[in-house]
C-alpha cells in the first residue's frame, strides 16, 4: 500500500487545526475520516482500549464499519481485536468467505456491506 506523504501533512495539519473546544467523539470522528482517505479504503473504525474492561470501538465512518465493529465486539473476536491482542496488522481480503474469527469454530458471521479489513493494534 502506498500513502501519499503530502496528504498525509495536509490531513494532521487540518486536524491539529481543530478547534479544541470541539467535541470529544467528533474529533474522532474526524479522525476516522481521515484515515479512510489517507489509507484509501471504504471504511474505517476506531477502538480504544481502558483499564476497566475489554476494548470498545468509539468511532466509525459508516454503518457498515459500525456493524463490523459491534459484531467482533458482541462475539468477543474478529480481526481488528486479533490486531490488538497480537500487536500485529491482521489483513483479510474478503470477510465473508474467509477464517477470520476461529478456525477451530468455522467462519465469523457474515457481515453485510463488509468487504476486506486490514487492521493494525497499537500498544500506548
Amino acid at each position: 500500500m502506498t500513502v501519499d506523504g503530502q496528504l498525509v501533512a495536509r490531513t494532521v495539519a487540518e486536524l491539529r487545526a481543530m478547534p479544541q473546544a470541539e467535541d470529544l467523539l467528533a474529533r474522532l470522528g474526524r479522525v476516522v475520516e481521515v484515515t479512510r482517505t489517507v489509507v484509501g479504503v471504504d471504511g474505517t473504525g476506531l477502538t480504544l482500549v481502558h483499564d476497566d474492561g475489554p476494548p470498545r470501538w468509539v468511532a466509525t465512518t459508516d454503518a457498515a464499519m459500525q456493524l463490523l465493529e459491534e459484531v467482533q465486539h458482541d462475539f468477543g473476536e474478529g480481526p481488528c481485536l486479533a490486531a490488538f491482542a497480537e500487536d500485529r496488522v491482521v489483513a483479510v481480503q474478503d470477510l465473508r468467505t474467509e477464517l477470520v474469527w476461529d478456525p477451530d469454530r468455522g467462519r465469523g458471521p457474515a457481515v453485510a456491506g463488509a468487504g476486506g479489513a486490514e487492521c493494525a493494534g497499537a500498544a500506548g
